[in-house]
């Protein structure tokens, strides 16, 4: 049988060449799941990959512990992101030293928005704390992202500044402590809203005065503040 000329066979895969991950986004999951996937990813795949991590409602704490020494196996892990009741826990690990090349930390919760302070709903702000007092030198920018969530959002500033007076805004004067460029998100969820484009532009007006009101004079001066749906 005459061979063809043009065919090359395929080479055999290296086993020593690992697969690249180089972000992974975890929803609604234990933290059992979030803890394996991670030590799969140190097993399995090249661990120098990875360069960007969201954690969204990790819904038990139980696996948690020793998270830092899986984190530090990620020699590249540029970005973080946390949203959830377990955000303070992760942050009490020792990320200092586990995440010498982070830059850029971005730390979520929920508000809800109603005629009674009904405010944060996760413990966000304690995830503040834990940063606040141990910073991790190497983030270059910190992103605090709150949801504004509620089945009525009208431009009321006695409803918005009920909900958004139960963040701690002195503790945004602790962060500027620990880091230079502090960015505040506030972002109106409208899933189910049926308002104009005037009447939002209007709502956003409202949220981002009431926020700046709250804010101390220092954080007005250096905090990046971003209200937007």
């Amino acid at each position: 049988m005459e061979q063809n000329p043009h065919y090359h066979p395929t080479p055999f895969p290296d086993s020593r060449i690992r697969p690249e991950i180089h972000s992974f986004r975890v929803d609604v999951a234990s933290s059992l799941a979030f803890v394996q996937f991670l030590k799969i990813v140190a097993a399995t795949a090249s661990p120098a990959s990875l360069s960007s991590i969201a954690a969204n409602h990790l819904v038990d704490s139980t696996s948690l512990r020793g998270l830092a020494a899986l984190l530090q196996a990620l020699p590249n892990l540029r970005t973080l992101s946390l949203n959830g009741s377990h955000s303070a826990q992760i942050l009490q690990e020792d990320l200092a030293s586990a995440l010498p090349r982070l830059r850029a930390l971005t730390i979520a919760g929920l508000i809800i928005v109603e005629s009674t302070p009904r405010g944060l709903m996760n413990p966000t702000w304690e995830s503040l704390r834990s940063v606040a007092a141990c910073p991790i030198r190497s983030v270059q920018v910190l992103i605090l992202r709150f949801t504004l969530e509620g089945r009525r959002l009208e431009d009321s500033s006695i409803r918005y500044g009920l909900a958004l007076r139960t963040l701690d805004w002195p503790l945004l004067d602790a962060v500027l402590d620990a880091y230079a460029n502090v960015v505040l998100e506030l972002e109106l969820d409208r899933p189910s809203l049926a308002v104009s484009q005037a009447q939002m532009a209007e709502i956003l007006r409202v949220v981002e005065n009431v926020a700046r009101g709250w804010m101390s004079e220092r954080a007005r001066q250096s905090v990046q503040l971003r209200v937007y749906w």
